[in-house]
């Protein structure tokens, strides 16, 4: 397999050698040197640094930039993103993700954590760029059981289509989700070892209308649903109370 091969890359203040084999570092040394097939980069001008993992994206959302700013969610959600969503294509979620992409890897980002519609685009648009990544597969019960099923076939039959890139399933919120859709994804994810990512406590509406409608904040009603373990990834969770359990 030929091999990449960093010469003089600056690693931790000394100048290094770097082979990249596949998708790994194959080796990390000051005196190897460089084998027949390797490609050869001189890298005196560059470092090597931990790169950025980014935990919560819509990666395709970069073509909305900007757009209804500065409102407060749900309006801005009902109002103004579903509608226009529902009007992108698959080709505009392919175009967003691949532009979003060329942005992480400009900052020096390596993997990042999606959720969105469309994950064959974004799938696509992921294994083209050659980035790592786990694409959530948005889940609603506003889609109908027929989509549903569709949803979670997808993870599925993309699951083991590249080393790069893994699946989970991902239910929207709790303001979107019910009850037995929660623990239907949570089962879900449990039994085909998969992450279970999702939006959660993000405004003190969402904490409000929760409470009033099941008695318990939104990470309690989900933890008494079963739906909270280690292979969870809740994102924002800004309005929490101080209760720590271990």
């Amino acid at each position: 397999m030929k091999s990449l091969f960093l010469k003089d890359v600056l690693l931790n203040g000394t100048r290094t050698n770097i082979r990249i084999t596949g998708n790994r570092f194959s080796s990390i040394s000051t005196t190897i040197t460089p084998e027949q097939d390797d490609e050869v980069i001189e890298a005196s001008q560059f470092a090597i640094v931990p790169p950025f993992y980014n935990a919560h994206t819509h990666a395709a959302m970069s073509l909305l930039r900007g757009y209804a700013d500065d409102m407060p969610l749900f309006p801005w959600l009902n109002d103004h993103i579903w509608p226009f969503e529902a009007k992108m294509t698959s080709d505009d979620i392919y175009i967003g993700t691949r532009l979003a992409i060329l942005e992480m890897i400009k900052s020096g980002t390596v993997f990042y954590n999606d959720m969105y519609w469309m994950m064959d685009a974004v799938w696509k648009a992921t294994d083209e760029m050659g980035v790592r990544a786990c694409l959530g597969v948005t889940v609603m019960d506003n889609l109908g059981e027929e989509k549903l099923r569709k949803s979670f076939d997808l993870i599925e039959e993309y699951q083991e289509k590249s080393p790069l890139i893994s699946m989970s399933v991902a239910p929207h919120a709790p303001y979107t989700v019910s009850d037995k859709l929660w623990v239907r994804s949570a089962e879900y994810a449990k039994q085909h070892n998969t992450i279970l990512h999702f939006h959660l406590s993000e405004t003190e509406k969402e904490v409000a209308d929760c409470v009033a409608e099941h008695g318990l904040t939104p990470v309690r009603w989900l933890d008494s649903l079963g739906v909270l373990s280690s292979n969870c990834v809740a994102a924002h969770v800004v309005h929490v109370d101080e209760e720590v359990r271990y």
